[in-house]
Order: C-alpha cells, then sequence, then structure tokens
C-alpha cells in the first residue's frame, strides 16, 4: 500500500494536480509503512485506524469549514460501527483495541493538512 501511494502522490504531481492531495497520498504511504512495521510488532487493528483516520479527517474538514455536511459523518459513525462489529464478531480484536485504534487512526488525520 505504501508503494501505491507513493506511486499516486508522484503521478498527481506529474499531471499537476493540487500539491494537497499529493501530500495526502504521501502521508498515507509514510502511515501505511510504519503501521505495517508497527503492526508486525504489536497487535494493531489496521481496519480500526483507517476507519478512524476517515472519521478525523472529516470532523477535521467540518472544524475548518472545508465540509458542510453532518449527515456524511453520521454515515462515517455508522460505517465505524458496522466494521467495529464485523472485526469483534470474527474475533479479530477486541472492542477496547478497535476503540483504542481508532482513536489512533483519528489523531493521524489531521497530520495530513
Amino acid at each position: 500500500m505504501a508503494v501505491l501511494y507513493c506511486a499516486i502522490a508522484q503521478s498527481l504531481l506529474k499531471i499537476g494536480f493540487s500539491a494537497l492531495l499529493s501530500r495526502f497520498f504521501t502521508v498515507n504511504a509514510i502511515f501505511s509503512f510504519a503501521l505495517g512495521v508497527a503492526s508486525s510488532i504489536a497487535v494493531l487493528n489496521l481496519h480500526s485506524i483507517a476507519v478512524g483516520e476517515l472519521l478525523g479527517l472529516y470532523i477535521h474538514l467540518l472544524r475548518f469549514n472545508m465540509a458542510d455536511n453532518i449527515n456524511v459523518l453520521i454515515i462515517f459513525i455508522l460505517v465505524f460501527g458496522v466494521v467495529g462489529m464485523a472485526q469483534v464478531k470474527s474475533e479479530k480484536c477486541s472492542p477496547l483495541s478497535f476503540f483504542l485504534g481508532t482513536l489512533v487512526g483519528a489523531m493521524l488525520a489531521p497530520m495530513l493538512f
């Protein structure tokens, strides 16, 4: 995933897309690599971190008036619940580890800007 994100970021810069979008993919590449290494050492649920990053990113956008649809936030929270229930039901993680992973992802999201 990290290699794919880097390739997308470089391609976007070459064709003249926004530097902000390229930065988004570059930072996600760094996150993917770092969290992939960390998950081999400690038990991390990368699904919860990804959902948390999505949730945190949208909350960050709402905070700075870059987004204005609260219904999307509600959908993200529902997706968080469905993914969390699926991960807990399949015994891939505990409810606490899913919540903590989501919190880590949400805290990493503001770094994307």
